[in-house]
């Protein structure tokens, strides 16, 4: 097996994974941006593998970003307990909504899904289902922000 035809066959996807891997994780790496611009350089078969991929590695980010805020992984940020039981009340009123919530999060950015992610294991919410939901979120955004440029390649 030839590397540069690894590279040439596999390079955007691993690129595309990569980039969106480390904004998960550095909200100043712009994923958006990456796939706006992979997307308009890409074909339409293209378009579906990126966003499964782009929608892939986001998770794996928030899943560890998550874990942290559980306390499964240790890094050094400082937990305020008054607040963190004051959300963990307003969570408990919202019942099963906690999880529209996350979905909301991860497809608009709003509030930044990096923190909801770390929120999410603070408050111990189920973790598959924080999976699930966010994964949905961002496939969503992700589609839109990847077929934008395919519908103006298609119009011009």
């Amino acid at each position: 097996m030839n590397i540069e035809w690894l590279i040439s066959q596999y390079g955007i996807h691993l690129t595309t994974f990569i980039v969106c891997l480390i904004s998960g994780f550095i909200p100043v790496v712009n994923a958006e941006l990456y796939l706006v611009a992979v997307s308009a350089l890409s074909s339409k078969s293209a378009a579906i593998y990126l966003v499964f991929i782009s929608s892939s590695s986001q998770m794996i980010a928030k899943a560890i970003m998550y874990l942290t805020g559980r306390g499964s992984l240790k890094l050094p940020f400082k937990r305020r307990n008054g607040k963190l039981e004051e959300v963990r009340k307003k969570f408990a009123n919202w019942e099963n909504r906690t999880y529209l919530f996350i979905f909301i999060s991860a497809s608009t950015g709003f509030p930044p899904f990096y923190f909801v992610s770390i929120l999410a294991g603070m408050l111990k919410l189920n973790f598959k289902i924080f999976l699930v939901f966010g994964f949905l979120g961002r496939f969503v955004r992700f589609s839109l922000i990847v077929l934008f440029p395919q519908l103006l390649k298609g119009i011009f």
